[in-house]
């Protein structure tokens, strides 16, 4: 998901440096007509493409920012409670148990249905690995294997879900860091700032163009 997204900011970042350069040209080709004193086409393209090239180059850099970045960390906020459990065991019977099992051991009736068969749960396996794993695996799927639940179950049966699977391996939920702040969120506050000084810039150089400007002399 991450690196769908880092994709994304990246392409949409490099377009918006294309269109920057663009309107760079044509507001340099628009110079002589502005020193004449037809300024508009000059002025909007210039605006334009200020607005452009730093819209392209926050968005570039975030997308660079987000496709070497490590996973986002999550919390575990469901407390391990044998109630959680319960509702996860609940949800393991109806939604895991067809490839992973009654058992947990990967031997369930569709375990041959993927291409990378599914690994058994009381192996010893999810100790090595925080809450955040199990929570991501179980929500964006893995590829070839299993297939992604973000959409079939809430977030509250999925992190249920974790906890079930802790249980069954004699564990509590894994100490995991509090996330940071997302280079995408960051990213969008810099467009957001960065847009309205341009604007901001652009209106005022406005008006003090046209105060400068000479009243015009009736016929």
């Amino acid at each position: 998901m991450i690196g769908v997204m880092a994709d994304l900011q990246l392409a949409f970042g490099l377009g918006l440096l294309v269109i920057a350069t663009i309107l760079g040209l044509l507001a340099y080709r628009s110079h002589e007509a502005a020193l004449t004193g037809d300024s508009v086409i000059f002025g909007r393209a210039r605006a334009l493409a200020a607005l452009a090239f730093i819209s392209g180059t926050v968005f570039t850099i975030s997308g660079v920012v987000n496709a070497s970045a490590p996973p986002i960390t999550y919390v575990n906020p469901t407390p391990d409670t044998v109630t959680s459990v319960d509702r996860g065991a609940v949800t393991y019977d109806t939604t895991c148990a067809q490839c992973h099992g009654a058992e947990y051991r990967g031997d369930g009736p569709d375990a041959g249905t993927t291409q990378v068969p599914p690994t058994s749960l009381v192996s010893g396996h999810l100790a090595s690995h925080s809450d955040s794993d199990v929570y991501t695996w179980i929500r964006d799927g893995l590829p070839g294997g299993m297939p992604a639940f973000g959409a079939n179950l809430t977030q509250a049966q999925r992190w249920d879900l974790v906890n079930f699977l802790r249980g069954i391996n004699g564990q509590g939920p894994s100490p995991d860091v509090a996330p940071g702040g997302s280079p995408a969120a960051l990213a969008g506050f810099s467009l957001v700032g960065g847009a309205a000084l341009l604007f901001a810039g652009w209106y005022s150089a406005g008006l003090r163009r046209s105060r400068k400007r000479p009243p015009r002399r009736p016929r």
